[in-house]
């Protein structure tokens, strides 16, 4: 059984030659899948498996490596076509795709990428990547969202991820008992600034190197006065509130930030 997907920007074409080849577990079963990505000028992605498994768990595993590679990526990147076992099934997937797989124009660029997939793409990662997403459920789901052509207010999705930083900082609790949010210790104090503070101090300083280099204190203090005003300043946040969702898979809970 072969699911193929084809992706690239609209107008466009994307760099190379990359490859790349995994293998994953299919679902709940114990057998495999080979997934590999070929890239250059457009990214071919196939699921490949030779033993039974539902064509829906193969679709899963795709966007499972969607969502992962956008993250490397820094945007979305329109399917342009789709074979499964040899037949052309591009429309019925277009049209079950959510909003949220359709970036916001200021995603789209460059600018955005983080790393190349093929540097960083490995079993493990992607294995990882699949556990944290059940935890992250509505945290991640939120950010792509904010991140999409959704019709929100700029604002409005600013405020959202920032305080998606809530739910991640709580999900690495959970897992490293050596890591342990600070509680306010009187009324003035925000919880929230001290948690951004405490998460960006210990996993963040990568991800948010200028913002943490040149003043963290007044970086978080500008997020907490911008979610308590929410004015149609938003957009000169973007720059950097975009990177909040990188936490999903690059400081993964249980791990070590050198162990990606």
């Amino acid at each position: 059984m072969e699911f193929i997907v084809r992706e690239c920007p609209n107008n466009g074409i994307l760099g190379g030659p990359f490859e790349k080849t995994i293998t994953a577990y299919i679902g709940q079963q114990h057998s495999l899948a080979e997934i590999s990505i070929e890239q250059f000028g457009e990214r071919i992605i196939t699921v490949h498996t030779v033993e039974d498994a539902s064509i829906y768990d193969l679709h899963h595993l795709y966007f499972d490596l969607k969502r992962l590679i956008m993250l490397m990526d820094g945007q979305f990147y329109p399917i342009t076509s789709v074979t499964q076992d040899g037949v052309e099934i591009t429309t019925s997937i277009q049209k079950k795709l959510l909003p949220n797989y359709f970036s916001a124009d200021f995603m789209i660029g460059e600018n955005n990428r983080l790393i190349n997939f093929d540097e960083v793409l490995s079993e493990t990662l992607f294995s990882n990547w699949c556990l944290i997403q059940e935890e992250l459920d509505i945290v991640h789901n939120t950010a792509l969202y904010c991140l999409s052509r959704v019709e929100m207010p700029v604002d409005m999705k600013c405020a959202f991820l920032i305080e998606a930083f809530i739910g991640v900082g709580e999900i690495i609790q959970s897992k490293k008992s050596e890591f342990v949010l600070p509680k306010r210790k009187s009324r003035e104090e925000s919880q929230l600034g001290l948690d951004l503070k405490y998460i960006i101090s210990h996993y963040g300083q990568e991800i948010f190197r200028g913002e943490y280099q040149k003043d963290l204190e007044g970086f978080v203090q500008f997020l907490l006065r911008f979610i308590k005003t929410v004015d149609s300043s938003g957009e000169l946040l973007y720059n950097s509130v975009v990177k909040i969702p990188m936490f999903c898979v690059f400081v993964p809970p249980g791990y070590t930030q050198t162990g990606r």
